[in-house]
């Protein structure tokens, strides 16, 4: 078994006992602690990075003529924030987007994808309304996750119905382009 990880993890810790004072006891908690807190910042860049891979895609299919219009960190109700909303043709889709899928997180997205339609079915009345939850592809545990939160989602109409897909990135192109009658590139 290699352990690819490991030298990672060795400079994460030298880092963090730098920051720490010469007569500090560490122990083993204190060491998970402070992975734990690098593993976390290191997810929240790896979920900006993927927002933005996405703000820049929103921007590429706007300028094509794909997308008529979208908005990021749009706010419904002054509490409810999904990462986009995006206009296309009579539809809006409201989008959270994950690098994980978990219940947990899931279920906050499911409050917000519910106040979000809510809030634009009165706005834009006569428009179809779509939240989706769109997954950074990955593999391995993750992945397993999303496939079953996938088949969920399409099987059952409660408690999900008011996410209506979730769908990996090159899914989500596809599912514009669709919308907009166009072959989708992918």
């Amino acid at each position: 078994m290699k352990l690819t990880f490991l030298p990672k993890v060795l400079r994460s810790l030298k880092v963090l006992l730098l920051f720490r004072g010469k007569n500090d006891k560490v122990g083993m908690d204190d060491i998970r602690e402070d992975y734990a807190i690098l593993d976390n910042i290191e997810k929240a860049k790896r979920g900006r990075k993927f927002e933005n891979e996405i703000d820049n895609l929103l921007k590429f299919l706007k300028n094509k003529g794909v997308v008529d219009h979208y908005v990021r960190q749009p706010i419904y109700e002054q509490c409810f924030r999904p990462d986009f909303e995006v206009h296309i043709g009579d539809t809006i889709i409201v989008i959270d987007v994950t690098t994980t899928v978990r219940t947990d997180r899931e279920k906050g997205k499911l409050w917000d994808a519910y106040w979000a339609k809510q809030t634009l079915k009165r706005k834009y009345p006569g428009k179809v309304i779509e939240a989706i939850t769109v997954v950074q592809k990955t593999t391995g545990r993750e992945w397993g996750n999303y496939v079953r939160a996938k088949a969920y989602i399409e099987k059952c109409s409660k408690p999900y119905d008011a996410v209506d897909y979730i769908m990996t990135l090159e899914e989500f192109i596809r599912h514009i382009y669709k919308l907009k009658g166009l072959e989708p590139p992918i």
